[in-house]
């Protein structure tokens, strides 16, 4: 998969969060970290646009976040 500025990988354990534009970054320091610590290790997609939704998961990709999307700003609005 190609970069792409509106997908970033985020990392956290424990208290500590680390972001990365790649993937294979993200993965990398992801079992860096549980394999050095033994603890919980948390991998998240952070997608923030309807473009970097298609780059990252394509058509569905778009749909699912436009739906989420549109829930929240109906949540917020409540």
């Amino acid at each position: 998969m190609s970069r792409h500025l509106d997908v970033t990988f985020e990392v956290t354990r424990g208290n500590d969060t680390d972001f990365f534009p790649a993937l294979e970054d993200a993965l990398r320091h992801a079992f860096a970290c549980a394999a050095g610590s033994g603890e919980k290790v948390i991998l998240d997609v952070l997608v923030s646009s309807p473009a970097g939704a298609k780059a990252w998961a394509g058509d569905d990709g778009v749909e699912q976040y436009l739906m989420t999307l549109k829930r929240r700003c109906s949540n917020a609005l409540k």
